[in-house]
Order: C-alpha cells, then sequence, then structure tokens
C-alpha cells in the first residue's frame, strides 16, 4: 500500500483503498462495490450523473458575469454529490448553499491533512497535537 493511503487509514479505517489486499474488509467492499461498476448499472447512473451536472450549470448560470466563483470547490460538490447519488442514494444538495455539506467539509480536511503529514516525519506527526481534534472529528464524521 502506497503512503498517501497508510495516511488514510486514519480517516477511512481499512475500506476497499486502504486496506491490504488480505484484510476481509477489502474482500467485503470489493464484493459490495464491483456489480454497482458493471456496464449495466454505469448505464444507470447516466440519469442521476445528468441531473448533478445540470444543478451545477444552473448555479453557473446564476452567477453575475462580474462575480467570481471556486472551479475547484464546484468540481469537489459534483463529484460527492455524483457519487452521493448514484452509489448511495444520497442528496448532499452542494449547489443549494454556499456553505459545504459537513460530510463533505470534513472529507476534503481529512484528505488535506492525510496528504500533509505524508510529508512529515515520525517524531512530528507524535507533536502534531494542535490539528488532531479537528481531525477526529473529521474522522467521526467521515466513518458515520
Amino acid at each position: 500500500m502506497t503512503k498517501p493511503l497508510l495516511e488514510l487509514r486514519d480517516l477511512g479505517g481499512d475500506g476497499l483503498f486502504t486496506s491490504w489486499n488480505s484484510e476481509p474488509n477489502w474482500q467485503k467492499a470489493h464484493n459490495i462495490l464491483v456489480p454497482g461498476l458493471g456496464q449495466r448499472a454505469i448505464k444507470g447512473y447516466f440519469p442521476m450523473m445528468l441531473d448533478i451536472a445540470e444543478r451545477l450549470l444552473a448555479k453557473w448560470h446564476n452567477i453575475p458575469p462580474e462575480q467570481f466563483f471556486n472551479l475547484t470547490d464546484d468540481m469537489t460538490r459534483l463529484t460527492f454529490d455524483t457519487i452521493g447519488l448514484c452509489g448511495f442514494d444520497y442528496r448532499f444538495h452542494s449547489f443549494a448553499s454556499d456553505k459545504a455539506h459537513p460530510f463533505i467539509e470534513a472529507m476534503v480536511n481529512g484528505l488535506e491533512d492525510s496528504m500533509n503529514r505524508m510529508h512529515l516525519l515520525e517524531v512530528q506527526k507524535n507533536y502534531a497535537s494542535r490539528k488532531s481534534a479537528a481531525i477526529s472529528k473529521a474522522c467521526s464524521i467521515c466513518l458515520k
């Protein structure tokens, strides 16, 4: 397993991408996800993906020409909304508000922290307690 994925284990536990192939949860996640990624299933996602894309376009259509927007944030929202709806039949309604859904915010914070932790020495990780409360909160939200 690569270093970034090892760091993500703190955030996501031993799931499909963050477990060793020999761990029981890897096989469980694999068995659950594979049927949902077949050709027939993917074709069924198209109407939902189109719906989310249209919501993003509607948001952009309503932005005044002189106003800037954060493309990275919108692509993150598009990604989570699409995965949420297609994979879990859950709507984050990300384009209805400027504030990110708590799960999305926690996931982004956790991913950013994992990427930052990758470059630290073990001794630095042990003393990086200032953010530990925020990371614990992000982990608890993501693991619900």
